[in-house]
């Protein structure tokens, strides 16, 4: 397409000397398309608009051909129609094409008309300013994992300035349509993002899509389906210390903020260092424990950990070292 396209508010220069002529004074003219906008996805070009439904006498039309133009608006001459054209979901039509290499950094023209059956052309519609970017390559090695926090996708940052990542989710919904939501804006710099908090046991998609801005946007590239298993422990215990009661080891620690914590499991081991660690029965829920089971004067080590709902526990705390009273 190297037919550049120059365009005036009611004529179109020359090569199409006949869209420029007014149309007859007859019925059955349709009126121009509305709605035309135009967006660039890596090398290509995609315009759309909304068809007429009546004449311009208010008569309902029957449209029949579509034809979509795109040229340069620094170079004067005819641009040749843009093949194919389809008519889209909702009374839309749409067109594609590559565009040249010489048009990037340019700004671009798009018009569109249509005819109805019975031949009779519209008036063309509102012209479309386009400036053609450096085609946005798709996202580089996309991949995907489940963690502790949540599903991680991470991909290869492009190092081009300005550039944000589009990441739509989808969930693999049972028996219902599954839709894609947008989930994230991301700069593309940062190389990755967490969806949190995790889900886990629901299959999901990804689509991760680069751009420069809404109308200027590399390939979107999808992900296989993940859905993630809980097989990761919760935070350790912090702040763990013993303290002598009466007849007692009196132990106190932070409570872990992991949503699915289900308690704790408390580890003895004998003297003040070496001996195997033991847990003290069973699970308990506070973030404390009375250890009434010490002989006097021993001396005992003890160390806590987390578990979660599906029974994945943490690793121990450091171990706090406490002799019994006498």
């Amino acid at each position: 397409m190297r037919a550049l396209l120059t365009v005036l508010p009611v004529v179109w220069l020359s090569g199409c000397a006949y869209v420029g002529e007014p149309l007859p004074p007859a019925l059955n003219v349709p009126r121009a398309p509305t709605e035309l906008t135009a967006e660039q996805v890596g090398t290509r070009l995609t315009a759309r608009f909304r068809l007429p439904v009546e004449t311009t006498e208010a008569l309902p039309v029957d449209v029949k051909t579509l034809d979509v133009r795109a040229g340069a608006a620094d170079s004067p001459g005819a641009a040749p129609p843009v093949e194919p054209v389809r008519r889209i979901n909702g009374g839309l039509a749409q067109a594609d094409l590559t565009l040249p290499a010489d048009w990037t950094g340019r700004e671009i023209l798009v018009a569109a008309r249509v005819a109805s059956r019975q031949g009779k052309w519209s008036a063309w519609s509102d012209t479309t300013r386009f400036k053609v970017a450096a085609p946005l390559p798709p996202v580089a090695e996309l991949r995907h994992q489940a963690t502790g926090q949540g599903v991680r996708l991470q991909w290869k940052a492009s190092g081009r300035t300005g550039v944000e990542i589009r990441i739509e989710r989808r969930w693999e919904a049972r028996g219902g349509e599954a839709l894609w939501d947008e989930a994230a804006v991301v700069n593309d710099a940062a190389g990755e993002w967490t969806d949190s908090p995790a889900r886990f046991g629901e299959a999901r998609r990804y689509r991760v899509e680069p751009r420069v801005s809404a109308a200027v946007r590399g390939a979107p590239v999808e992900t296989d389906a993940i859905a993630p298993e809980d097989r990761f422990a919760p935070a350790v215990p912090a702040g763990l210390l013993a303290v002598t009661g009466l007849g007692s080891i009196e132990l106190t620690w932070d409570r872990p903020a992991d949503a699915d914590l289900a308690g704790f499991s408390v580890y003895r081991a004998s003297g003040a260092e070496g001996g195997d660690w033991k847990a003290l029965g069973a699970r308990v829920a506070a973030a404390s424990f009375s250890d009434r089971t010490v002989e006097k004067g021993a001396v005992y080590r003890y160390a806590v950990t987390s578990i979660d709902l599906k029974g994945n526990e943490s690793a121990r705390t450091e171990p706090v070292t406490a002799a019994a009273p006498n």
